[in-house]
């Protein structure tokens, strides 16, 4: 696998990167965030939340991409992202039954398979180190 590795790691990163950029969107328009990319409500009360997740998301989208090509600073960006993505992942299925959850399933099926990678990456790295 440490082949196999070294060859997707760079383009793996960068496409998880770009997928974990598109909740950036919600952080400059909650409204269009909410509405035409989860297709749920948007609710008012709600605007700072929202644009925080949406920032924070897409930052880490950006460390990812960076990472690609910064291999000093992979691995623990790589960890952070897999913690993130596989709790979010968690979150969503304890809450497939609600209504809501219906909304998350493209950032959900992204993050899965962004988190998938980025285990698969820990595990060769403490295997067979750099990559």
């Amino acid at each position: 696998m440490n082949e196999f590795m070294k060859k997707i790691s760079k383009w793996a990163l960068i496409l998880g990167g770009l997928m974990t950029l598109i909740p950036g969107a919600f952080a400059v328009s909650p409204i269009f965030g909410m509405n035409t990319l989860l297709h749920l409500d948007f609710i008012k009360e709600y605007t700072i939340l929202i644009q925080h997740w949406g920032f924070t998301v897409c930052l880490s989208g950006i460390f990812l991409i960076l990472v690609a090509f910064k291999k000093e600073w992979r691995m623990p960006i790589v960890l952070f992202a897999l913690f993130v993505k596989l709790y979010f992942v968690t979150l969503y299925v304890i809450n497939i039954n609600e209504v809501f959850a219906k909304g998350f399933i493209i950032p959900v099926t992204s993050d899965l398979v962004t988190g998938v990678f980025c285990f698969a990456y820990v595990i060769n790295e403490i295997r067979h180190g750099e990559s």
